[in-house]
């Protein structure tokens, strides 16, 4: 432990000490600083002691703690004041994420500007439209459309990927759209 035995005179040295570290503070109590006597003059006064007392108590609450956390003050902020990706022109279910697509503005309720990865390339879960506030929401895995069936026709090779669903199913769509 670090204590601190002050001699001087006001309450700028303890409170400077408790920053520093110190956890015992000496100090010399008058309650006439103009006595006779080797000590009073650098010794503390009741009002001083409050100063002394109050400038302690402060700096201790404005280290904080060693328990790093977000308090119930810092919720709303963080949520208002942190953006996040939302959608910059109309995009479709199963679209694929380009850079294009979304911009990072507020609030701060999905995907944040830190993890551009995990929208770049990905595929849309559902339909955004321009000017809506819902964050974007987004699956690794191409979606595959409802009318994704093996496909009957000669017109599409076998093994041909879906342009679709970008799997190696052939889409009835593909293949009545094919020429």
């Amino acid at each position: 432990m670090t204590g601190f035995s002050d001699h001087t005179i006001g309450s700028i040295g303890p409170i400077t000490a408790a920053a520093m570290g110190a956890v015992a503070i000496e100090k010399h109590y008058t309650n006439d600083p103009n006595r006779k006597g080797p000590d009073h003059r650098f010794s503390a006064t009741p009002e001083i002691m409050r100063d002394i007392a109050n400038g302690v108590r402060d700096v201790h609450a404005l280290q904080g703690s060693a328990v790093k956390q977000t308090t119930d003050a810092e919720v709303t902020n963080k949520k208002t004041g942190r953006r996040s990706a939302f959608a910059q022109i109309d995009l479709a279910a199963g679209h694929r994420i380009t850079p294009a697509d979304y911009r990072f503005i507020r609030p701060g309720v999905g995907i944040p500007p830190t993890d551009r990865a995990a929208l770049d390339g990905g595929f849309l879960s559902k339909t955004y439209r321009w000017g809506t506030r819902s964050p974007m929401a987004i699956s690794n895995d191409p979606p595959l459309p409802l009318s994704c069936v093996p496909c009957q026709s000669s017109r599409v090779p076998n093994n041909a990927p879906c342009w679709r669903c970008a799997t190696n199913r052939k889409c009835a769509i593909t293949c009545m759209t094919a020429t």
